[in-house]
C-alpha cells in the first residue's frame, strides 16, 4: 500500500492525463474514464486522416452532438477515445493571444511568465523528442506563394502564426512527428499512473460538509483530492446534477447559480472556391488511386505533403475591430466541402480543384449556457461578432479578386448570396469550432480550487472565461500543466 495521498482525475483527456502525469510525481492518481477505448487504428494517427473518424457513417471514435440553433443542426464532435480532444483534434497549432492570456493568468496564482517556460519544455520542433508534443511548419507552394503576395502587397508582413500578437500572415503550424500525429499522448507515463476506462462518473460521494470520492455506474472511488477534467460538457453537466447537493455543504450559493453560464465556442466560416486549374487541393486527390498512393508514398519517405496537416497551410491574423487586439484568425484550406468534417457522410463538395478561407473569430463576444437538457452556445448573438465575420467575408472576396489568386479563381460557391446578403449567408452557412469553453469560471479561485471545498478542483477549458486562442489545445495543456505542477506546493508543502 502506498503512502501517498490520493487524487481522483475524472477525464482522461487533454487535461486530464498531463495533470495526472504531473501529479503522480507526488501522489497517487487514478484516472477514470468515460471512454471505453484506450486508441484507435494507426492510420487514422496520419494527421491528413484524422478526418475520416467523423464521417457519419464511421462514428465509432468520436461522438456527435447536434447543438440546435434556429432551424439548424450544428454538429459538435467528442472523443471516445483516451487522450480526449489532444486525440481528434485537427492539429493545427497555436499559443494566441498574449494579452488573452495575460488578463486570464492575473486571476490565477500563475503567470504567463511560468506558461511560457513551460511551453518550451511541453512542445519541440525536433521529431526526435518523442516525450515532446512536436511542431512542424507547412511547407508552402504555389497557391500558398500566391496568398502571401496578396498580402504582402496589401501591406501585411511575415509573422509567426503560433502567436497572435500582431497583424500578419505565414505558414501554419501542426502537432505532428515525422509521420504521425502527436497529443499529450507524448507527454505521459502512463505507468505511473493507474486508468480505468469506460468509467462514467455520475456523483460525488459525501461524508458530512465534504466530498470524499467519486461514484460511478459500478463502483465507488475515495480519495484525498477530487480533480475534475471531464471536458466542458461533461464536467458542467457533473456539476449540475450535484448542484443541490454542493449547495448544502459550501457557503457560495450565489456563485453555483453560474453553473453552466458563460459557455463560448468560436464559430467558423467557410468560403469555398472552385479553382481554375489543378492545385493538388484535397478534392481531386480524393478521388484519385494514383494521386493518393503518390502522396502517401511521399508522406512515408519523410517529404512534407498535405499528409502532414488537415488541409490548412497558411494563414492571416487580423484586427478587424481595430481596437489593438487581433481578434480572427482566416485560414487557406487545401479543399472545398458541403458540410464540417464529413459530418453528412462526405468529405468534399466535388472532385474538381477547389480550395476554401476558413474563418474563425478568436475570442467571440457571444456566450450562452450548458443545461442538463441542451448545449447552447448562441452563437452569434452579439452582433459584435456578425460584424467582425462581414468584415472577414468582405476582406476574403477583397483578396479572391486581387492579381494574385484572381487566377485561381473559377467560381466562389454562393457567390450571389455572400454579396447580397452576407449576414444570411454567415447565419446559413457557419459551423462550431469545436472549441468549447466556460460554464464553471466563476467557481473557482485563484489555485482552480471549487470555491467552498478544500479538496475539489477542476482545471479544464470550462473555468476559461475567454478564448486564449483560435485553437485551444495548446492552452488546454498549458493550464492543466501549470496548475498541477504547483499542485503540491499549494496544498501539500
Amino acid at each position: 500500500m502506498s503512502n501517498k495521498k490520493r487524487i481522483i482525475v475524472v477525464g482522461g483527456g487533454t487535461s486530464g492525463l498531463v495533470s495526472a502525469h504531473n501529479l503522480s510525481q507526488d501522489y497517487d492518481v487514478l484516472v477514470l474514464e468515460r471512454s471505453k477505448r484506450s486508441s484507435y487504428p494507426i492510420w487514422f494517427k496520419i494527421p491528413l486522416l484524422i478526418g475520416l473518424l467523423f464521417q457519419s457513417n464511421k462514428q465509432k471514435y468520436v461522438r456527435k452532438l447536434d447543438i440546435k440553433l434556429n432551424n439548424r443542426n450544428i454538429p459538435f464532435f467528442q472523443s471516445e477515445v483516451l487522450g480526449g480532444a489532444s486525440i481528434i483534434n485537427g492539429c493545427v497549432h497555436v499559443f494566441g493571444v498574449r494579452k488573452h492570456w495575460i488578463e486570464f493568468t492575473n486571476k490565477l496564482k500563475i503567470n504567463l511568465r511560468e506558461i511560457e517556460n513551460n511551453y518550451h519544455d511541453l512542445y519541440s520542433t525536433n521529431h526526435l523528442d518523442t516525450r515532446k508534443i512536436n511542431i512542424k511548419d507547412v511547407c508552402p507552394d504555389e497557391i500558398d506563394r500566391a496568398f502571401f503576395e496578396a498580402l504582402s502587397e496589401k501591406n501585411f508582413k511575415t509573422t509567426d502564426m503560433t502567436y497572435a500578437d500582431e497583424e500578419g500572415f505565414g505558414v501554419v503550424s501542426n502537432t505532428v512527428g515525422r509521420f504521425f500525429r502527436t497529443s499529450v499522448m507524448n507527454l505521459i507515463n502512463r505507468n505511473k499512473f493507474k486508468i480505468k476506462l469506460n468509467k462514467n462518473v455520475e456523483g460525488f460521494v459525501y461524508s458530512k460538509d465534504k466530498i470524499i470520492g467519486v461514484k460511478t455506474q459500478d463502483e465507488t472511488f475515495h480519495a484525498d483530492y477530487i480533480l475534475i477534467n471531464a471536458g466542458v460538457i461533461d464536467t458542467v453537466k457533473l456539476f449540475l446534477k450535484e448542484k443541490k447537493n454542493l449547495m448544502k455543504i459550501t457557503k457560495n450559493n450565489h456563485s453555483l447559480e453560474s453553473i453552466g453560464h458563460g459557455v463560448k465556442d468560436h464559430t467558423n466560416l467557410r468560403i469555398n472556391v472552385r479553382a481554375t486549374r489543378n492545385i493538388g487541393s484535397l478534392n481531386e486527390i480524393n478521388n484519385s488511386f494514383p494521386k493518393k498512393f503518390i502522396l502517401l508514398l511521399r508522406h512515408i519517405l519523410g517529404i512534407p505533403t498535405l499528409m502532414r496537416g488537415t488541409g490548412a497551410t497558411s494563414a492571416i491574423h487580423l484586427d478587424l475591430d481595430n481596437d489593438g487586439v487581433v481578434d480572427t484568425r482566416i485560414q487557406l484550406l487545401r479543399f472545398s466541402e458541403n458540410d464540417r468534417a464529413g459530418s453528412d457522410g462526405s468529405l468534399f463538395d466535388s472532385s474538381n480543384p477547389g480550395f476554401s478561407f476558413s474563418i474563425t473569430q478568436i475570442n467571440p463576444s457571444s456566450s450562452g449556457q450548458i443545461n442538463s437538457n441542451e448545449v447552447n452556445p448562441r452563437y452569434l448573438h452579439s452582433k459584435k461578432d456578425m460584424k467582425i465575420l462581414v468584415k472577414a467575408v468582405s476582406f476574403c472576396l477583397n483578396l479572391l479578386e486581387s492579381r494574385h489568386l484572381k487566377k485561381y479563381v473559377l467560381k466562389i460557391e454562393n457567390d450571389d448570396l455572400i454579396r447580397s446578403d452576407v449576414e444570411k449567408y454567415i447565419s446559413n452557412n457557419f459551423y462550431s469550432g469545436y472549441h468549447l469553453i466556460g460554464g464553471l469560471s466563476m467557481l473557482v479561485d485563484e489555485k482552480l480550487r471549487f470555491k467552498g471545498l478544500k479538496n475539489l478542483f477542476i482545471s479544464d477549458a470550462s473555468i476559461f472565461d475567454k478564448h486564449l486562442a483560435s485553437n485551444i489545445h495548446a492552452s488546454v495543456v498549458l493550464v492543466s500543466d501549470s496548475f498541477s505542477k504547483n499542485f503540491f506546493d499549494w496544498f501539500d508543502s
